[in-house]
């Protein structure tokens, strides 16, 4: 370190050299630190050109992009494949930039890279250096950037969250190289007081599905409530015990389990006729229904048709849309008798108890009644009466009884002219007593 003590030294090579230069300082207590640069002496830097790719290259996740370089060096001549490296960094830029080392290739002026994916902003950023047989080296950059596509996101209702790379709520947009893979997941969620659960995505995926991007393109995840209810329904006494179910339904099959308190109260049916019991249901994932269990006594008393009710309460996971079933036990003590059950959906059932109401009667009047009807039409026409349509069937059920098979048998006749059985008959006549009654206001 004895050349020269100037903060600027300067000093000329005559021949064509590599030297390192070397530079010393000492603090005032005496401590020293030293550096080291590397000049090259009577020799020029190569000069280099990045042939591929280009500059307006746009690339998608999995595409083959080729990359290719020359350099011709004043001394030395056109460069050897030797004499080139390349470092390819991808950039991620959701704020600032930061790198991402994705490949590197030494002693190759060409080849070729499988670009990746990654979130977007980013791009890819491919750095070449050439050096000649001095060690001089020149480095240049290409950026090239992706191409993009827009995945609009949303929800029917509107403004559920969604989680596709971060959760945001709907409606919103994502940004995402084409050809990429987007994750979405659609959780079960509260919206005020009311349990959402997911239904389905638009493209038919699962709950948590993958998304390859390969255009601007829109999801939609549908969710919805489900309630439960307990429909009306019939039971019939046996000779011994026995246990019937009773039907607790949800709206639609839930992914997840619903729970449900109930209870039994009596009526004109008592702890004589059944046990009075309480209870939680569990309806499992995946299940439309299931059945609250009733143990039915044995008795030998000549009844007539009696009643109990039972109540819903305190639902998980869902909302009761009918919280109240009437549930009618038929004796099967005594002289012979002919029951009809009639069936109905729960849109039909709760027109009747409407109409019901009108007329001041209870609900389980209206098939009585509605096939009394049907049969007074059919006697003012005996020139023939329309054929009717066979109802659908659904899950509230009630019972219309007959004593003597006179009655039985007039239903029967009247049933045949309209093309029906003696249950559908009772069926279609509580239907159409029931348009009737909203008909005249």
């Amino acid at each position: 370190f004895d050349d020269s003590t100037s903060v600027t030294p300067q000093r000329t090579y005559n021949a064509a050299a590599t030297i390192d230069v070397r530079v010393r300082a000492i603090d005032p207590q005496g401590l020293a630190g030293t550096a080291t640069i590397r000049i090259t002496a009577g020799n020029s830097a190569p000069d280099l050109t990045i042939d591929l790719p280009l500059t307006t290259t746009r690339w998608s996740v999995g595409d083959e992009i080729d990359f290719s370089a020359s350099a011709i060096d004043p001394d030395d001549g056109v460069l050897p494949d030797s004499a080139f490296s390349w470092r390819l960094t991808l950039e991620h830029c959701p704020g600032g930039c930061h790198d991402h080392p994705s490949g590197s290739w030494d002693g190759i002026r060409a080849g070729s890279y499988f670009a990746m994916g990654h979130e977007f902003p980013s791009f890819l950023s491919l750095r070449v250096t050439a050096r000649d047989s001095g060690g001089l080296e020149t480095s240049k950059t290409v950026s090239v950037y992706p191409n993009v596509s827009t995945v609009s996101l949303t929800s029917d209702p509107s403004g559920f969250t969604v989680d596709a790379r971060g959760s945001s709520v709907t409606p919103f947009q994502r940004s995402v190289i084409r050809g990429d893979r987007l994750s979405v997941t659609a959780p079960h969620q509260a919206l005020g007081f009311f349990p959402f659960e997911f239904d389905g995505w638009s493209d038919g995926g699962a709950q948590s599905h993958d998304v390859i991007v390969n255009a601007d393109v829109g999801l939609r995840a549908a969710f919805s409530v489900r309630t439960v209810r307990i429909p009306d329904r019939v039971v019939t006494e046996g000779t011994t015990a026995t246990t019937p179910s009773l039907p607790v339904v949800l709206n639609r099959v839930s992914l997840r389990p619903i729970t449900v308190q109930w209870a039994l109260h009596p009526g004109t049916a008592d702890a004589a006729d059944l046990t009075i019991a309480t209870g939680t249901l569990t309806i499992p994932a995946g299940s439309i229904s299931q059945g609250i269990p009733v143990s039915l006594l044995v008795d030998a008393l000549d009844e007539p048709t009696e009643t109990f009710t039972v109540t819903l309460s305190s639902p998980t996971n869902a909302l009761i849309s009918d919280a109240l079933a009437e549930v009618q036990i038929v004796d099967n003590d005594g002289p012979t008798t002919y029951t009809y059950i009639s069936r109905f959906n729960v849109e039909w059932s709760a027109l009747m108890k409407q109409a019901a109401t009108r007329l001041g009667v209870d609900v389980k009047e209206m098939p009585r009644m509605g096939a009394g009807l049907l049969r007074f039409f059919a006697e003012l026409n005996p020139g023939g009466v329309p054929t009717l349509a066979t109802p659908p069937g659904g899950d509230n059920q009630y019972s219309t009884t007959y004593a003597t098979a006179a009655e039985r048998d007039a239903v029967v006749a009247a049933a045949t002219k309209y093309g029906l059985n003696g249950t559908h008959l009772h069926t279609v006549g509580a239907q159409v007593l029931t348009y009737l009654v909203f008909l005249s206001g």
